[in-house]
């Protein structure tokens, strides 16, 4: 069964711990990304628990990998209580509630433990779809294209100096502050990405 609660907080989790990083690239994390990890943290949950996740998300193998589109529905209600917070603010999680129908979720399929005879036909299927892959990678064809490494050249460092020469003074080195006035927390650009 999806425990919505469970997903929410989980999402709002990923976020806040990718914003504790230092490098600001760490935090760039797109849909993708958190469904990634909210299947990291389901696999690793499962690990210890006899298989069943934490979330009881119905994860599917979709193109490169592990996805399931409750989670992705879920994305945008989860952080919606996150946009109107400040430093320190507490989290408002009325604001999570959806006004879309709910999701809607297959029942859970039972397997049957396989046969040793079908065990056996499994692994052998397997074999050979092993063999196939690396007889495809060990074929695999050349790049049609030719890497040409940089000139560094006179021409190149006189391309440098006139675009350093464009941008005007260069700042010295050194340690900085800026300062932001505290409304840029309530900001509507925050919250509504059309009014920036």
């Amino acid at each position: 069964m999806i425990e919505i609660s469970k997903i929410d907080k989980l999402i709002q989790y990923i976020v806040l711990v990718a914003g504790q990083k230092d490098e600001a690239f760490d935090r760039e994390l797109g849909p993708i990304h958190l469904i990634k990890y909210l299947y990291l943290s389901d696999l690793a949950y499962a690990a210890s628990h006899e298989g069943r996740t934490y979330t009881g998300l119905p994860w599917r193998f979709h193109h490169h990998g592990p996805y399931c589109q409750e989670a992705f529905q879920r994305l945008e209600p989860a952080l919606r209580s996150m946009l109107n917070a400040t430093p320190g603010d507490p989290l408002d999680f009325k604001l999570a509630k959806t006004e879309t129908a709910p999701v809607e979720t297959a029942p859970a399929t039972e397997y049957e433990p396989l046969t040793r005879r079908q065990e056996k036909k499994r692994s052998e299927q397997l074999s050979q779809l092993k063999s196939k892959l690396k007889e495809r990678l060990s074929t695999r064809v050349q790049p049609k294209f030719k890497y040409t490494a940089p000139r560094y050249d006179e021409i190149f460092f006189q391309g440098l100096e006139q675009l350093d020469a464009a941008v005007g003074e260069s700042i010295d080195p050194g340690d900085y502050r800026a300062s932001f006035s505290e409304d840029i927390w309530k900001s509507k650009a925050r919250s509504d990405p059309g009014s920036s």
